[in-house]
C-alpha cells in the first residue's frame, strides 16, 4: 500500500482522531502540520494522519487500536503550536521558557524566566536549584500581566523529572490560571515530557465529556490528570537553604513551594 493511498481502517481511525483534535481547538492546518510522519503532498487532516505514526503502526502490527490513536492525538498535539516538549536531561531555562513561550503566543501571550533581585537572568549554581525566580507572562507589549516566584522542592539529588514535575504544577497552580490556560501533561515515559496548552473552557468541556483523564478512547491521554497532584519523593525539608545568607536576597513572600501548597 502506498503512503499516500491509507486504507479503509486507517481512514476510520485518523476520522476518529480528527474529530478529537479538532475538540482541542485545533485546525485542519494544525493537525496536517503535526502529523510529522506524513508527507508534505497530503494537505487533508483526515489522510494526514491515516499515513502518520501509530494508527497505521497499531493497526498493521494487531496492536490495540484504542491505543494507536490515543498515542497518535498525544502526537499530533505534542507537534502543534500549543505543544510544549522538554528534554528530560532538563533545565528549564534553557529548554522550557523557548516552547512555552511559543505556545502562549497561541492565546495572545508570551512567557519568560526572571530572577530574583537581579534584571539578568542568574544561573543557579546549586545543582538542586534552590534560589528562587520568577514565572512571568506577559502581553504582546512584554509587559507583564502575571507573576510568580517559584523556587525547587529542597531534595537530595533529585531526579531531573521531579524538578520538571515541580515547576509544571507551580506553572498551571499560579501564571498559567491566572490567564485561564493549563499545561496537559500528555508524557513523560520517553525521554522528554510532552505537554499541550489548553484553555479553561476546553478543558473542561473535554473532562466533561471525558472524565480527569481524557480517556477519549478508553486510555489515558492526560497522564496524571488535568489537576497535576503529584506524589512526591525525596524531598528533604532539611535540605532547604536560608535563601538570604545563601544568595543575598530574601525570598520572595507568596513563592509557590510544592510541599507546602501539596503537604508533601
Amino acid at each position: 500500500m502506498a503512503r499516500d493511498s491509507p486504507s479503509d481502517d486507517a481512514i476510520i481511525a485518523a476520522a476518529d482522531v480528527v474529530d478529537v483534535l479538532r475538540q482541542f481547538g485545533l485546525s485542519d492546518e494544525e493537525i496536517v502540520g503535526g502529523a510529522i510522519e506524513a508527507p508534505d503532498s497530503i494537505r487533508d487532516a483526515t489522510k494526514a494522519v491515516a499515513v502518520d505514526g501509530a494508527v497505521v503502526r497499531g493497526l498493521g502490527t494487531g496492536g490495540d487500536p484504542d491505543r494507536a490513536k490515543t498515542g497518535t492525538v498525544q502526537g499530533v498535539l505534542s507537534e502543534s503550536g500549543r505543544g510544549v516538549t522538554v528534554d528530560n536531561t532538563y533545565h528549564h531555562k534553557r529548554t522550557l521558557e523557548v516552547p512555552l513561550d511559543r505556545a502562549l503566543a497561541e492565546f495572545g501571550y508570551g512567557f519568560e524566566f526572571r530572577s530574583v533581585g537581579s534584571d539578568e537572568w542568574i544561573e543557579p549554581e546549586h545543582p538542586d536549584h534552590p534560589r528562587a525566580f520568577r514565572l512571568v507572562v506577559v502581553d504582546d507589549a512584554n509587559d507583564p500581566v502575571a507573576t510568580a516566584a517559584f523556587r525547587y522542592p529542597p531534595t537530595d539529588g533529585a531526579h531531573p523529572s521531579r524538578l520538571c514535575r515541580a515547576l509544571g504544577t507551580a506553572l498551571n497552580d499560579t501564571v498559567l490560571a491566572a490567564i485561564d490556560v493549563r499545561m496537559l501533561l500528555l508524557d513523560d515515559g520517553s525521554g522528554s515530557f510532552k505537554w499541550v496548552v489548553v484553555d479553561r473552557e476546553t478543558l473542561e468541556t473535554l473532562a466533561s465529556a471525558y472524565g480527569p483523564t481524557l480517556a477519549v478512547f478508553g486510555e489515558p491521554l492526560v497522564r496524571r490528570g488535568p489537576e497535576y497532584k503529584y506524589g512526591f519523593r525525596e524531598i528533604d525539608r532539611s535540605a532547604a537553604v536560608d535563601h538570604q545568607s545563601e544568595f543575598g536576597v530574601p525570598e520572595p513572600e507568596k513563592t509557590f513551594a510544592i510541599e507546602r501548597a501539596y503537604d508533601l
